[in-house]
């Protein structure tokens, strides 16, 4: 059921982005679509590559990590999920970007603790292999939940 939701949350957030809604607006406008038995964490990336911004929306998800000049910063929110209540009001961070900052986003199967390895180990410049690298490290442990990265590359 949660797939299947994050799925249809997904498709309808991607389709209202494309067509210049803005992010805050999209956020209010599922919230208001899914009040009923459904709700879903949010997390989502947009980038103002004209003003060299991120703006990242977190609503009840996993931490964010921002990769940066070999340090690691840590962006969570503490917003309940979309779809509970009337209004949810999701946390937002703008981001000036840097050319190499690597933005990892990440279910909450993935530990701090596995990010750091890969920070440790860390050695190639292409984001591919460095996306490897991570799902190498979170292969080690059996898990009793799913493990999902996505991992941006600012060049």
């Amino acid at each position: 059921k949660a797939k299947k939701t994050s799925s249809i949350v997904l498709q309808i957030i991607e389709a209202m982005l494309r067509c210049n809604i803005p992010q805050m607006e999209c956020i209010k406008m599922m919230n208001l679509f899914l009040r009923s038995d459904i709700y879903a964490t949010l997390d989502i990336l947009s980038f103002d590559r004209r003003n060299k911004k991120a703006y990242l929306s977190k609503a009840a998800s996993a931490p964010t990590y921002l990769y940066r000049n070999k340090q690691l910063y840590e962006m969570s929110a503490h917003s309940l999920p979309i779809g509970i209540v009337d209004y949810v009001s999701a946390e937002v961070f703008e981001i000036q970007y840097q050319k190499g900052d690597i933005f990892i986003m990440c279910s909450d199967g993935v530990e701090k603790e596995e990010i750091e390895k890969w920070m440790g180990l860390r050695r190639c410049t292409n984001i591919k292999n460095e996306g490897l690298n991570l799902m190498n490290i979170l292969k080690e442990k059996k898990r009793k939940d799913d493990s999902t990265i996505l991992m941006a590359k600012i060049d």
